[in-house]
């Protein structure tokens, strides 16, 4: 039992050591922030931490992470403006105007934040909300949205509230970050099939302009011959036309 002991505290420690010293340090959701008092730690989601009040368990504050699928990623203001509606819309906000969705981009970090009420009418209870979230791009590209919600009863809604300020205040993002926010459009695809037209049509017209020519080689060109029915140049050792299908000893007894 005394070798199993040292261990097992050996894997409490880094809780321990948050809960002394007042500072959560996540490695799975690469962030940091104080943990209140009388508050309890819930960390059992793979991309959620939860902060359950201990008087009120209705009373919480999470930290959330979502990676941003590669087609989905923003790449102006725009889209974001766009992506915190479409936030606001599926967390409940009956009418979203452009007045509801406010944000700021600083150092490649884009932060807003809102605060709003929910009504259960089987309930009969009403449910007061507050959120922030940070929308980050990280070194190798990919971007993440931290959303940070606060939930709780009209009557937590103070304590609560003083609960979410102190989380937000002293939220940091520990992974590595890009200073661009924003996707860069790759064009390489869009160069590829440009120089793929391109080159069509110089074969296009180099070979309308060869079938035109007396020459299609220049001076020397007997190792052609010209078909007089469509005009389609042809090599000698072609004895029928490639385009119309005349055949060149025919062709060559009529001009005898």
């Amino acid at each position: 039992m005394r070798k199993i002991l040292p261990i097992f505290l050996l894997m409490l420690l880094p809780l321990l050591g948050a809960e002394v010293s007042g500072r959560v340090v996540s490695n799975r959701l690469f962030c940091s922030f104080d943990m209140p008092k009388k508050w309890t730690l819930d960390t059992t989601l793979i991309d959620q931490i939860s902060l359950i009040c201990d008087k009120n368990p209705q009373a919480v504050v999470s930290i959330n992470r979502y990676m941003i699928e590669e087609v989905l990623q923003l790449r102006s203001d725009d889209d974001l403006r766009e992506a915190i509606g479409g936030l606001y819309f599926a967390l409940g906000f009956d009418s979203i105007s452009d007045d509801d969705v406010q944000f700021t981009v600083d150092n490649g970090v884009a932060n807003f934040a809102t605060e709003f009420s929910t009504y259960d009418t089987l309930t009969a209870l009403t449910t007061a909300r507050m959120l922030r979230g940070s929308v980050v791009r990280l070194s190798d590209g990919r971007q993440v949205l931290y959303l940070i919600l606060g939930s709780a009863p009209e009557s937590m809604q103070k304590v609560t509230a003083a609960v979410f300020e102190q989380v937000t205040g002293s939220f940091e993002i520990t992974a590595g970050l890009s200073d661009n926010l924003y996707a860069v459009q790759d064009f390489s695809t869009y160069l590829i099939i440009l120089l793929i037209l391109m080159l069509m049509v110089f074969f296009y017209t180099r070979n309308r302009r060869v079938q035109r020519s007396r020459n299609p080689l220049g001076k020397d060109s007997r190792n052609f011959w010209r078909c007089p029915s469509c005009a389609r140049v042809n090599h000698i050792h072609n004895q029928t036309c490639n385009r119309c299908g005349a055949d060149r000893v025919k062709i060559d007894s009529i001009r005898k």
